[in-house]
């Protein structure tokens, strides 16, 4: 019995500290799964026991009664239909039961049968470019027209073939010169549910870095417009509205020496009413969160010298991101939380709020970065380095890089090593910042304005346009692509 006992100790002492490592990462993982399956389990059983209080409702409330449950978890200002897809009004139709409360439990197992099947990064990008907020505008642009009065130099519609995603608008100042003024917008609502204070500065960034595609000689050229909206006197509002105005008003402008002429306010955002219409029925209450709308001016001594999202189509060029987060990664607030805000409970992906290391919203964390950024682009654009350029914003560089490609009727090779661990973060994160196209030659150019300007942790190499499928060769020869089609005539007298 001793020798036997040696002979064990023996053999585990001869078991190599490279496979005991293995083995304590094994078990190391299985305890994590373990926790992770058991908080789900828990956040699951008190789901559905929200359904199991209050007296049963009558089956046609259902969808109030289930609307007001899913609002309790700290998402206020949510449309229900919108911003829990797939799960629609067909699909409560569908899990309807015989009253309010089984219906709700119907749809607790409905969202986590979707969320698990359906939680993929294609599903994701799906569901982004599908947010009204990402989506075309077309529908609205093209009801009017663009172009009338022949002094329009940039309007929505970029490339050839026509599509909505420019960056900023640009106007000639007259019919004998090249001369104009350009104009963008930046908003970022959703975030004041969080910190208002961000909220307002990331609108300044965001206009800031749609102008960035207009020629503008200096960031003191650029004055700005501020729409400031609240519901006042609604508890907690009148404080984040002195936040955000505070943010912007006293701290970000002044450290960029720009100043707000002018602007408006709209302190009513808020209404009540009855039901049923009847007197001493009860009450519902719309409240809409601080809002800031920013609107960025500027002249431009030559309008031709525009940057668009339309990618060259040469061969040997390549993307770059210049993101200003300088590699934080935070979702809070950002489409893709909107569109899976029952991520949070499954832990597929970050709720609302984010969580984890990145948690938190997008924020413009050193104002000097952004004037930084500013100065790069000018001076990469008078250098004739930049190609084609984009903003980062609503939908992060996913979005972004989809509308150079659907502009382009190109296709992109995107790499993700050494940009992020999570695909997720790392593409749909709304930091500011942008995707510029460039060609290889001028890489070492490129990298060294870079390095001028001290954006070097904020700038990477992400991919390149393609014209051809990178998968295997199909059996049967595939046509040649269709030439595109030739561009529209400008409608601007070259004077």
């Amino acid at each position: 019995m001793v020798f036997k006992l040696l002979d064990r100790e023996a053999a585990v002492a001869s078991i190599p500290e490279e496979e005991w490592r293995s083995v304590v990462r094994r078990f190391a993982l299985l305890a994590l799964l373990v926790v992770g399956i058991t908080a789900h389990a828990v956040q699951f059983y008190l789901s559905l026991r929200q359904f199991e209080s209050g007296p049963p409702v009558a089956r046609t409330t259902y969808v109030a009664r289930f609307t007001e449950i899913a609002a309790t978890e700290g998402r206020p200002y949510r449309d229900f239909p919108v911003e829990y897809p797939p799960v629609s009004l067909a699909a409560i139709e569908a899990a309807a039961g015989p009253n309010g409360n089984e219906t709700g439990a119907h749809m607790v197992w409905l969202i986590l049968i979707c969320d698990l099947a359906t939680v993929d990064l294609r599903e994701a990008g799906l569901r982004v470019l599908a947010h009204p907020t990402v989506a075309a505008k077309t529908f609205l642009i093209t009801i009017g027209d663009r172009t009338v009065g022949g002094l329009t130099a940039r309007d929505q519609m970029v490339g050839p073939w026509q599509m909505p995603v420019a960056d900023c608008a640009i106007t000639l100042a007259g019919f004998d010169g090249d001369g104009g003024e350009a104009m963008a917008i930046g908003e970022r609502t959703p975030l004041a549910l969080l910190d208002a204070a961000a909220a307002a500065r990331m609108a300044v960034g965001e206009a800031i870095t749609n102008l960035c595609a207009a020629p503008v000689e200096s960031l003191e050229r650029i004055k700005l417009s501020a729409n400031w909206m609240a519901a006042a006197g609604h508890p907690g509002e009148d404080a984040r509205l002195f936040d955000a105005v505070k943010a912007v008003g006293m701290e970000l402008c002044p450290a960029l020496d720009l100043s707000i002429p002018v602007g408006k306010d709209s302190l009513s955002m808020q209404a009540q009413w009855t039901r049923d219409g009847k007197r001493g029925a009860a009450t519902d209450k719309s409240v809409s969160p601080v809002s800031l709308i920013v609107t960025a001016f500027a002249p431009v001594a030559d309008t031709r010298a525009q940057l668009t999202p339309l990618l060259s189509r040469n061969a040997d060029t390549e993307l770059w991101l210049i993101g200003l987060g300088a590699g934080k990664q935070r979702v809070g607030g950002s489409i893709l939380a909107q569109c899976h805000p029952e991520a949070g409970r499954v832990g597929a992906l970050p709720a609302f709020a984010g969580d984890g290391m990145e948690s938190g919203v997008p924020d413009l964390d050193d104002p000097q970065r952004l004037r930084a950024f500013f100065e790069l682009i000018r001076d990469a654009r008078k250098a004739g380095l930049l190609l084609a350029y984009h903003d980062r914003s609503d939908g992060g560089a996913f979005a972004s890089l989809c509308e150079m490609a659907f502009c382009s009727h190109l296709g992109l090779e995107i790499t993700l090593d050494g940009w992020g661990a999570d695909p997720f973060r790392t593409l749909f994160n709304e930091e500011l910042g942008a995707v510029v196209h460039i060609a290889v030659e001028d890489r070492a150019e490129f990298a060294d304005c870079v390095a001028r300007h001290g954006l070097i942790d904020c700038a990477q190499r992400i991919g390149r346009p393609t014209t051809a499928p990178t998968g295997p060769p199909t059996a049967a020869p595939t046509a040649a692509p269709a030439a595109p089609p030739p561009a529209a005539p400008t409608p601007v007298p070259t004077g």
